[in-house]
């Protein structure tokens, strides 16, 4: 999840079990649709609970429209993963 108010990502876990080994898969695109911000992290993810991950920082260029793209999956297989796009105006 993408929090706008101080521009942090979260996982945001309703299951009743702990998730262990789940990939975060962040990007950033510009306007363009150049890619601007990669990440990919492996956290465990606790029963119903939430977690910060961390902040975007600023991005660098001309534009100020941004377009994120979150993707995240158990464990680094993605028969099922859950994807999220939102337009980011940072």
């Amino acid at each position: 999840m993408y929090s706008p108010t101080d521009q942090t990502i979260w996982v945001v876990s309703s299951q009743y079990s702990d998730t262990p080994d789940l990939r975060l898969q962040t990007k950033i695109y510009n306007l363009d649709m150049n890619q601007k911000f990669p990440r990919t992290i492996t956290l465990d993810s606790d029963a119903d609970s939430t977690q910060r991950v961390f902040a975007l920082h600023k991005l660098q260029g001309p534009s100020s429209v941004s377009f994120l793209k979150l993707f995240e999956a158990k464990g680094w297989n993605e028969d099922s993963p859950s994807r999220n796009a939102c337009k980011l105006l940072i």
